[in-house]
């Protein structure tokens, strides 16, 4: 394979990598692709618990001397393990496996145990705590959730469209929705009387109704992703991307996309985030709009009589031409808990009702199809 089609297999799998979808990466494997990637910041973690070393039990120099102790000895343990994975004493695995793995979870709490004389206990609770860190970080690293964040993030201009026309559809069922629970004084008095933790259970069992939505939809948006059939509509889709001329000119011909179940976990996941960074933003938007509604028509008068409170949770306060306009806590909860449910409808409307739903996916379905189209070019490399 020439130089030059090398380095446009790398250019494109990086910028799948930026797309938030590496499982479309020919052959990815956890291996030599996802542990790899995450390598950098499990050593940092490592060094880091090394600091597990200092406790009380020393003072002064006795404390620095323990911690470069415990540095040493790790890396006398690096030192032995390589060698004993057929390595240089402090070479950089190329490939991290289970033995690399197990070294990860084991080696603080051995160090735990052999300086600070930590417990059974504190030693288990450090495996424990590194094994579900080594899961969060493949959660993260393995999908590619902080690329797709990003990525979905930047597309925002694009969100606001597809938005724009969902919102100028649903407006009205959103506006009689919201508008009769903002002017109910009982939602006002809620606010006031619940105390913080209930009222965050409650937007988080929200919440989680709006993800079990969006979940549940990207299994039907997906299916509605069909596979490029020519290689003049595989141009056009990746026309825009950075390597995407230079794809279609180097390939023969389209490959299957022949998508693994990590691939279509990971498309379901990028689908989710993107229709999760929409419904956020229809929040917020709610929001501030209630927010501002709030401080104009609900004024300290009218809030004290609504929640028969003689103490206002007050957070800031000022005059605008002429009008004292008074920033309350139940104002940020009521408005918050408005944008919470208007989200929610807009997902609700968007997903499950066929007049709306074109409004809201059409741009997420060409984004998925732009990805397919790439993986297709891009398998066929291997033929060129």
């Amino acid at each position: 394979m020439s130089n030059q089609v090398n380095t446009l297999r790398a250019e494109t799998e990086r910028w799948l990598v930026s797309r938030g979808v590496p499982h479309l990466i020919e052959n990815y494997s956890a291996t030599t692709d996802i542990w790899t990637r995450a390598r950098p910041f499990l050593v940092a973690v490592l060094l880091l618990q090394t600091l597990l070393s200092f406790n009380d039990r020393f003072t002064g120099l006795e404390q620095g001397m323990v911690f470069v102790g415990a540095a040493l000895f790790l890396l006398a343990a690096v030192a032995v393990f390589n060698r004993w994975r057929g390595r240089r004493l402090f070479d950089v695995p190329q490939e991290v496996d289970w033995p690399e793995l197990s070294f990860f979870v084991l080696a603080p709490a051995l160090l735990a145990l052999l300086v600070r004389q930590a417990g059974v206990r504190d030693a288990l609770i450090a495996v424990v705590g590194n094994v579900l860190l080594l899961g969060l970080t493949y959660l993260i690293v393995g999908f590619g959730i902080i690329p797709m964040i990003r990525w979905s993030s930047s597309m925002l201009a694009q969100h606001l469209r597809a938005l724009a026309r969902l919102v100028s559809r649903t407006l009205p069922v959103l506006l009689v929705l919201t508008v009769f629970m903002f002017i109910n004084a009982e939602i006002w008095q809620i606010a006031y009387a619940v105390p913080p933790p209930g009222f965050g259970v409650a937007s988080v069992a929200i919440g989680a109704v709006g993800i079990f939505f969006l979940w549940s939809g990207t299994k039907s948006i997906l299916s509605d992703v069909d596979s490029v059939d020519t290689l003049e509509e595989a141009s056009q889709l990746v026309a825009e991307a950075p390597m995407g001329p230079a794809l279609s000119s180097a390939s023969k011909g389209l490959a299957p996309a022949d998508l693994t179940s990590g691939a279509r976990l990971n498309l379901r996941i990028l689908l989710m985030t993107s229709l999760a960074v929409q419904v956020v933003l229809v929040g917020l938007l709610v929001t501030g709009f209630y927010i501002f509604l709030g401080l104009v028509l609900v004024n300290e008068e009218v809030l004290r009589q609504w929640t028969q409170a003689t103490d206002l949770n007050e957070l800031a306060s000022i005059n605008v031409a002429s009008m004292d306009l008074t920033f309350t806590r139940e104002h940020l909860r009521v408005a918050g808990l408005i944008g919470v449910l208007g989200a929610l409808n807009i997902a609700v409307a968007g997903l499950t009702d066929e007049s709306y739903r074109d409004a809201f996916t059409t741009d997420l379905v060409t984004e998925m199809r732009e990805n397919l189209a790439v993986r297709q070019l891009y398998r066929r490399l291997d033929s060129d």
